[in-house]
């Protein structure tokens, strides 16, 4: 909006064990008269051969098919492990997730929550592009040796016939930091693999005449 500002981030891989790096905007497409400021470049970083805490990512258990009209259905459960073994704990912050089947998220699935210990920890009103981001305003603490299990639930307001199925479509996708030296490496058999996490079918609703 007009006279507002938004706060991009960068996420990167890289193969290299050495050297530096930065990450610069050079390009923006948009639908402004004038953009100023392109050539803006984030600090440089340092590439050293260490070894980073690593969290696990699994499917934890199957889900029921949803219902037509059923509310806060839960339609994915994964766990997330710290596998660390030097007294580091873990907090993962942000999480995004892909829906990768049939199902149109922006307009059959509403109310997509993220839930922890079967509390609800954040929520979006609908999905953009296949992708729901669950930002925690309170960063879940997963002590070392540790595994604490999610859900993702929605309410169903159509699709009956569709399928559903959410996967981790790219590693960059969890925000997590540990608790010693910042790093987080992320072991996920949800990425990028349907397989792995299999496919829901919205059920058509059960109409009962009295």
């Amino acid at each position: 909006k007009a006279g507002s500002t938004v706060t991009l981030t960068a996420k990167v891989n890289t193969e290299n064990t050495t050297g530096t790096f930065a990450v610069e905007l050079t390009d923006l497409v948009s639908s402004a008269v004038k953009v100023n400021g392109l050539g803006v470049s984030g600090n440089k970083f340092e590439v050293k051969n260490t070894s980073a805490t690593s969290i696990t990512l699994k499917q934890d258990g199957s889900s029921v098919n949803p219902k037509l009209g059923q509310d806060q259905s839960e339609l994915f459960k994964f766990s997330v492990k710290n596998n660390a073994e030097n007294n580091e704990d873990v907090s993962v912050s942000e999480i995004t997730l892909k829906e990768d089947s049939s199902i149109d998220e922006t307009t059959e699935l509403a109310n997509v929550a993220l839930y922890y210990n079967g509390k609800e920890v954040a929520k979006v009103a609908s999905m953009t592009n296949k992708y729901v981001t669950f930002k925690l305003v309170s960063p879940i603490l997963i002590k070392e040796g540790k595994t604490e299990k999610f859900s993702v639930k929605a309410d169903i307001i159509g699709g009956a016939g569709d399928t559903v199925s959410f996967i981790v479509d790219n590693d960059l996708d969890i925000t997590a930091t540990s608790s010693k030296y910042g790093y987080v490496s992320i072991d996920s058999s949800l990425v990028d693999t349907k397989g792995e996490t299999g496919e829901l079918t919205v059920q058509a609703g059960e109409l009962t005449l009295v």
